[in-house]
């Protein structure tokens, strides 16, 4: 991921004491929306939490979802984030 789209990112996120909040557009069940291109160049219109996984941790295994522990769909702490499945 480039620096700008990286930089883009942080700028729309709140870092309170608990959760880092997305501040930016939300889907209907409030997780934060963003779009960015990824490293073949397709552009990816995603959650917010979904590309800080990526950009802190690395790609998402197929099958796999990024699920909070916090309960909070707008968060996109890392510490509050964790692989599973659908059904988790």
């Amino acid at each position: 991921m480039n620096a700008v789209t990286v930089a883009r990112f942080w700028q729309k996120v709140n870092k309170t004491d608990s959760c880092w909040l997305w501040t930016a557009s939300r889907r209907a069940k409030g997780y934060g929306a963003f779009v960015w291109a990824d490293d073949s160049g397709q552009v990816v219109q995603g959650r917010a939490h979904r590309f800080a996984w990526e950009l802190m941790i690395g790609p998402v295994p197929t099958g796999l979802c990024v699920l909070h522990s916090c309960d909070v769909p707008a968060c996109v702490r890392l510490e509050h984030l964790f692989l599973g499945t659908r059904a988790d």
